[in-house]
């Protein structure tokens, strides 16, 4: 399968490295002091950023799954989606608001208008269920609001990232707090709100997703940074290593290595395997528990345009992807013969 990088992830690429280009030493510096980092600034002629397994990857599809898109009204722009029993959570990153749907696609309760007030939203995207909350991304508004799962609002977290450019993408949530992911070059880190109130920035060098499993929180990263040294600035590139990391007490360990170039923009851990979305190979793998590629269960040509997309492993194994750009929410599920 040839390589194919995700359209607009490239073009942000090169609008951070030209705003990059005035910071001349910090980013060499930047590289020479990751070393010891678990993610490394690698140099951009090195083997690490060329390796992309793509290039050479026997495809195998696993069959016995089928790709279905379902309908839900009201819904133009599907950010992220959430299961809660055998409700549906969706949020609207055009309409600005979160709809709760039950099983059957009817809508239970819809919320939101646009705004920067309570329940109001600017592009919401990510969505989890968890400690018996909802918790939205609410985008442009660079916040995250919780609610109770009738979707009454309590409170919010004001997102914290001395990037003037980040963009945050992913939500995940255990018992001691919030962790986001985001698109940053600058200031490349996962960020930690605690319940208690404060807020800690683990690993660094870090761009992709993050995801919780068990009150454990894991991350991806879809992407190796490198020095650019014809510009004297950081870049991006989707072909480089990518790991399985387990956040833990203020850092990040590397659990597995992952096949190269995947460009990993979310994913799921379940008690067998990993379930990647690729954005690079517009598609969505089985990864088992070591990080070795095991098949592929859909191949779905918009996903190389998208940038966040979201996916959710419902009770019975059934995975849900949202697909904002495309305006679609797939359900891929496992045939019982």
């Amino acid at each position: 399968m040839s390589r194919r990088l995700n359209c607009v992830v490239a073009l942000l690429c090169i609008l951070v490295l030209t705003g990059c280009q005035n910071k001349s030493s910090e980013s060499y510096k930047r590289m020479i002091e990751s070393a010891d980092e678990v993610l490394q600034v690698y140099e951009e002629d090195s083997e690490e950023v060329l390796a992309d397994d793509l290039q050479t990857l026997n495809d195998v599809f696993l069959s016995r799954y089928t790709v279905a898109e379902l309908s839900f009204k009201d819904i133009k722009s599907p950010g992220g989606i959430a299961i809660l029993d055998d409700e549906i959570l969706l949020t609207d990153s055009e309409n600005n608001c979160v709809i709760k749907f039950s099983g059957d696609g009817k809508i239970v309760k819809s919320i939101g208008t646009s705004g920067g007030g309570s329940s109001e939203f600017l592009s919401p995207t990510a969505i989890v269920a968890s400690n018996g909350n909802i918790y939205v991304l609410d985008t442009s508004n660079k916040r995250v609001q919780i609610f109770d799962t009738e979707l009454n609002y309590k409170d919010y977290i004001s997102l914290d990232n001395n990037d003037p450019i980040y963009k945050p993408q992913t939500i995940a949530v255990n018992k001691s707090g919030i962790y986001v992911g985001g698109l940053s070059f600058a200031n490349s880190v996962i960020d930690k709100y605690s319940f208690d109130g404060t807020h800690s920035q683990y690993g660094a060098n870090f761009v992709g997703p993050v995801q919780s499993s068990e009150d454990k929180v894991y991350a991806i990263n879809s992407m190796s940074l490198f020095y650019d040294k014809e510009n004297d600035s950081i870049g991006a590139v989707s072909t480089g290593p990518e790991y399985l990391l387990d956040v833990e007490n203020g850092e990040l360990k590397k659990v597995c290595d992952l096949p190269c170039g995947f460009n990993i923009v979310d994913f799921v851990i379940t008690n067998k395997n990993i379930i990647a979305v690729s954005g690079s190979a517009a598609s969505v793998f089985m990864l088992d528990l070591d990080g070795n590629y095991v098949g592929t269960i859909a191949t779905i040509s918009e996903l190389r345009y998208e940038e966040a997309p979201q996916i959710e492993c419902g009770e019975n194994g059934e995975l849900y992807l949202c697909m904002p750009m495309a305006g679609k929410v797939i359900k891929i599920y496992e045939c019982v013969e």
